[in-house]
């Protein structure tokens, strides 16, 4: 998965699949991941990224 960065973007089902991955849909899961989404987001910030860490 190193061709992947997921700050350019989100990999897909489909990529996921492609590479070999089990992949499986939950309509509900997935309503409650992206509300969830926002608010991880907002409490992790970038600054605590390894990348971010190494370079500060």
């Amino acid at each position: 998965m190193s061709a992947y960065h997921p700050h350019h973007y989100a990999i897909t089902g489909e990529e996921l699949a492609s590479l070999g991955l089990q992949v499986r849909r939950d309509p509900k899961i997935e309503d409650l991941a992206w509300e969830m989404s926002p608010l991880l987001q907002a409490h992790i910030h970038g600054r605590y990224r390894i990348s971010s860490i190494i370079s500060a």
